[in-house]
């Protein structure tokens, strides 16, 4: 297969722990690899975003680093130089998207224009590394618009039922001037206003969530572990050590068994019915595997990965489309900041943007439609870990629930110190 230029090697993050300033340091191997900063934090870094919904751990955020692994590949049979990027300290970054799943294609350059924002954003820096098991003290951080304030405001008051002095961050992308003046009001409550003037005009179509990962990275650079939560989630417990326990068991020396094969992986997933919102008999299996990634996702959409990704996608990140039209390939929500910054990466030219799902097999077909945010991340996601959703999700739904509509206006008084 003919190289389209060199990409930057997504790797699979075994041993992460939680990193200072949101980022999450991933340990690949020994060799030391040339870096390529996806908009991420830096080498071995991936810094989570929440998909959706809530929940997406704080520290846990946008995307998934991506890191070149040249080993695999004969240096003639691409030119690297043409995928190099140098920022103002005069480190070279790879610019173009290695496919772990399919080592020998490569994705188009992403701009070099957009490292002075990633700069910006401290994505093109080593970070402190955060040992996971000191007390986390998270930062809520969320975004909306005057469209979507009633179901901010809900958010607001779900997340101060069981945080009743925890800092909130409500970055505003469209409020009136009236709503603005009332979220300050709100108490432990910090008004950010998005500044859109800084970023391309095309992040002012807030359907496209590109400025998503943008207000994430920014949070994280600020306050170092967060959790971002869309409008549509309600905090239903403030017990999430069983989340935590995902991660930290990580932190326990153990036998690292062999990953099942693709066959075997095929058939779990034909037999996995979601019963529980948390199967505690599941949950012992996977703590004993250890092998969750520290970007986990949440809420299944009903739908796989490739029934909802634009095609032209792929272009940039030249994942394995048949298995990502697979099952086990399901679609789960998150987003990317390099992608959200390159005009015809996260973008689409489908109209009407409206799925079409085939409901007797909402996997492998396409569905004329394009996820945004979603499909970018879980498209990276799936490619990293093995395109089994089940080493990218927590499998845990009993925390929060989605809810696109207000039954009952929050009154003033839930938003108010006491």
């Amino acid at each position: 297969m003919r190289a389209k230029k060199l990409g930057c090697q997504n790797k699979k993050f075994g041993m992460a722990e939680i990193i200072k300033k949101g980022v999450t340091d991933a340990v690949f191997s020994d060799r030391k690899l040339p870096v390529v900063r996806f908009g991420l934090q830096n080498q071995d870094q991936i810094y989570k975003l929440s998909h959706r919904i809530c929940p997406l751990l704080c520290t846990w955020l946008i995307e998934t680093s991506i890191r070149a692994d040249f080993d695999k590949l004969p240096y003639r049979a691409f030119n690297i130089d043409g995928c190099i990027c140098i920022d103002t300290h005069g480190r070279r970054h790879n610019f173009c998207y290695r496919s772990e799943g399919n080592s020998s294609a490569f994705g188009k350059k992403f701009s070099c224009g957009h490292l002075e924002k990633l700069e910006d954003l401290g994505l093109l820096d080593t970070s402190t590394r955060v040992n996971f098991t000191e007390d986390l003290d998270p930062v809520f951080v969320t975004a909306f618009s005057q469209s979507h304030f009633l179901e901010g405001k809900r958010l607001v008051a779900s997340i101060r039922a069981f945080y009743k002095t925890a800092r909130i961050v409500v970055y505003d992308i469209g409020l009136s001037k009236k709503s603005a003046i009332r979220v300050k009001r709100w108490c432990y409550v910090e008004y950010r206003q998005f500044n859109f003037e800084d970023h391309p005009r095309y992040f002012r179509q807030l359907f496209t969530f590109r400025w998503k990962p943008i207000v994430i990275a920014e949070a994280l650079r600020d306050f170092g572990v967060i959790w971002y939560m869309d409008t549509s989630v309600i905090l239903q417990k403030g017990d999430l050590r069983h989340i935590y326990a995902l991660i930290k068991c990580r932190q326990t020396p153990r036998i690292s068994l062999p990953i099942p094969s693709v066959q075997q992986r095929d058939m779990r997933e034909l037999h996995w019915q979601d019963t529980h919102s948390w199967d505690t008999v599941q949950w012992t299996a996977n703590l004993e595997e250890c092998r969750k990634a520290t970007y986990l996702l949440h809420s299944f959409t009903g739908h796989g990965i490739y029934a909802a990704t634009d095609p032209s996608l792929y272009s940039f990140f030249p994942v394995s489309v048949d298995e990502l039209r697979k099952p086990k390939a399901k679609m789960y929500e998150a987003g990317s900041v390099l992608c959200a910054l390159e005009e015809k990466c996260m973008g689409t030219e489908i109209i009407p943007n409206t799925c079409e799902f085939n409901r007797s097999d909402p996997y492998s077909s396409f569905a004329q439609c394009h996820r945004y945010d979603q499909s970018v991340v879980n498209v990276l996601l799936a490619d990293a870990y093995y395109y089994d959703r089940r080493y990218y999700t927590s499998e845990i739904t009993d925390f929060f629930r989605i809810q696109r509509f207000i039954s009952r206006p929050v009154k003033n008084r839930e938003l108010k110190c006491i």
